[in-house]
């Protein structure tokens, strides 16, 4: 299996140690060492949609003289013919692609970096098959043939697999020979307060100019990841974890930026009140190229869009199951222990009973109910506001997701810079959707339906 020993597929004891260990070098603080690499990235994916639209002949048979950013968003246009229509389904995915490799590995192109790229690429381009081909992959005994896509599928996991385990091993060596133990990075909750105050210093100053050697990855982080009771990770669980993580968040991210987008595209208003706030920062800044992971983060109207179309949609429709370890009632219905019992966020956020429901409004996309729920709780004094499960898209309780903010920093990096640069809106001759709706549910993911497009344009006053 690609991730075996991956923090999603382990039993309680061993995800305890797991994620123990994981923890102390992926917090909140820490990932922000990540926003150099997503940053290079979301700048790279700007400049490649900006310099497909602004052209105006037919870019259909010069592709291969582009970067591969720029390749890959040609290939994403409805047609040949129009370079600023784009199927939604598709746009976010090169980003995604791109920026969760680099996060893993580090934004070298070496041999070994570009084969696992294409490796991992190669596998989840099958998600996007129908769903007969995911019933296929759990039939037992389908995944040992050997011939056809469980075949291929195999032979990518085995390399896949080799190549990540030699880039482990290398960074263990150079670690070695400069005499450094992961004890001394992250022994303490002590000194990792004090490497999160530095950390965060460190990138404000030097985000635009770490090199490659200083520069966080995910498989450094796992390789440095340390705890004074369960110890460090081996070689096969930071492998194992780095594809995890990698799995969990590339078409989760895409998705999620996709339902942003169209909603966006459909609303003027809201998409006005966005590039407003966002100019009004750049403007403080002087220019686009100054801007620093404090000052996206600190666009309030931005994470209020990001937090409602993640409420209304979901890219995954609901929480992991648990399996309960004794009887217990739940609103009135027993449940014995042994079963099996989730929550469909898909359902819940929309519903009267959470607190930012108002006045059956849950249905409807509008992003100042997180004001609104924000100032409430500073009168109410709720200092955390996961309390209540208001908003579980990445879970909740012990189990959160792990990687919820990097998961966030990329989708308000990208989101910042798409809305400064680019105007959204959907095509005039928009077909009519199935059932009223421009999105389906393949299980467990939540994604647009492949006859969604929306046109990007250059904004001309900004």
């Amino acid at each position: 299996m690609l991730f075996g020993k991956g923090l999603f597929m382990l039993p309680p004891k061993d995800w305890k140690r797991v994620h123990t260990i994981s923890m102390r070098s992926f917090g909140s603080a820490q990932t922000k060492g990540f926003y150099p690499i997503i940053n290079t990235v979301v700048m790279d994916y700007i400049a490649s949609i900006k310099q497909v639209v602004k052209r105006k002949k037919n870019l259909g048979n010069i592709s291969e003289k582009l970067g591969t950013m720029t390749s890959q968003i040609l290939n994403c246009r409805r047609n040949k013919q129009n370079n600023n229509r784009f199927v939604l389904d598709d746009i976010f995915r090169p980003l995604s692609l791109t920026a969760i490799c680099k996060v893993a590995f580090g934004l070298g192109d070496g041999v070994k970096i570009q084969l696992i790229q294409e490796h991992f690429n190669g596998i989840f381009s099958l998600q996007k098959e129908s769903g007969k081909a995911a019933i296929l992959s759990i039939i037992p005994g389908y995944m040992n043939l050997p011939f056809g896509k469980p075949l291929f599928i195999r032979n990518s996991i085995k390399a896949l697999h080799k190549l990540s385990s030699e880039l482990v091993m290398e960074y263990r060596n150079s670690r070695k020979s400069n005499n450094i133990t992961n004890a001394t990075t992250t022994d303490t909750k002590n000194l990792t307060s004090t490497t999160t105050t530095n950390n965060k210093d460190h990138i404000v100053i030097n985000e635009k100019n770490t090199s490659e050697e200083d520069r966080k990855t995910l498989l450094k982080v796992l390789c440095d990841a340390y705890d004074a009771n369960e110890g460090s990770l081996t070689d096969t669980e930071v492998v194992h974890n780095v594809f995890s993580f990698m799995a969990a968040g590339m078409s989760t991210t895409a998705d999620s930026l996709s339902h942003m987008v169209l909603e966006l595209a459909r609303s003027k208003q809201i998409m006005q009140r966005l590039q407003k706030d966002v100019d009004e920062i750049v403007r403080k800044k002087k220019s686009i190229d100054n801007i620093t992971w404090e000052d996206i983060d600190s666009c309030n109207y931005l994470t209020a869009v990001i937090k409602e179309s993640l409420r209304l949609f979901p890219s995954v429709g609901g929480v992991a199951p648990r399996i309960l370890t004794e009887d217990c009632e739940i609103d009135g219905i027993f449940c014995p222990k042994g079963s099996y019992v989730g929550i469909a966020s898909l359902v819940a956020h929309r519903l009267e009973f959470n607190r930012v429901v108002t006045n059956g409004d849950g249905n409807i996309f509008r992003p100042e109910r997180w004001e609104e729920d924000y100032i409430r709780r500073q009168k109410e004094g709720i200092k955390f506001p996961s309390n209540d499960y208001s908003f579980i898209t990445f879970s909740a309780g012990v189990r959160p997701c792990i990687g919820r903010h990097m998961s966030l920093m990329e989708m308000k990096a990208v989101l910042f810079h798409l809305v400064f640069n680019f105007d959204l809106s959907l095509p005039e001759n928009l077909e009519e959707f199935e059932h009223g709706d421009p999105r389906k549910l393949k299980f467990p993911l939540l994604t647009m339906k492949e006859n969604v497009d929306v046109c990007i344009s250059v904004r001309v006053e900004k």
